[in-house]
Order: C-alpha cells, then structure tokens, then sequence
C-alpha cells in the first residue's frame, strides 16, 4: 500500500513508494507513484495511484 508521503505535491496530491514484495521482478525499494485522494458523497477514501507525476499536466 502507498499510505506514508515521501513528497507533497502544491495540487494536494502526494508521492509514495509502493511495496511491490511477492511480485515478479519486484523492484527492492517499491516504486514511485503519485496518490490521488478523495470521497465520494462523504464516504471513504478513495486512493488512485498512477505513474503520472507532473500535477500540471
């Protein structure tokens, strides 16, 4: 899961590293991915992971 900010982004947004442990060809130290967060009508958090990491674009 991608839940600890390694970096703020100025949109809200965050960047996290991903632990890809028990996947084949798993990077040691996860990947980088940037975390959308929001709700929707007031209920849980929804998490969107993407490796898109220009907040401008």
């Amino acid at each position: 899961m991608a839940r600890r900010p390694v970096r703020h982004l100025p949109d809200g947004t965050y960047l996290a590293r991903m632990n890809l442990a028990g996947q084949k060809g798993a990077h040691p130290g996860g990947v980088l991915v940037r975390v959308i967060e929001y709700r929707v009508d007031g209920r849980e958090v929804i998490r969107l992971l993407t490796d898109l990491f220009d907040h401008d674009a």
